[in-house]
């Protein structure tokens, strides 16, 4: 990691540390978002087939 701070600079290769953290807390979001929205999606499918004809 020495080699590539050396390479980018202190600031640039803050940044990069920022942004990846940054991404890897989206990526933590997201997935909670998507496992919410299948959650929400298989509710509302359970209801529609629950629903009298």
């Amino acid at each position: 990691m020495n080699s590539m701070r050396a390479m980018l600079g202190d600031s640039l290769y803050e940044w990069f540390t920022q942004f990846g953290q940054l991404l890897d807390g989206l990526w933590n979001s997201l997935l909670v978002w998507q496992l919410l929205t299948l959650l929400l999606l298989l509710l509302l499918i359970g209801r529609i087939y629950k629903r009298p004809k």
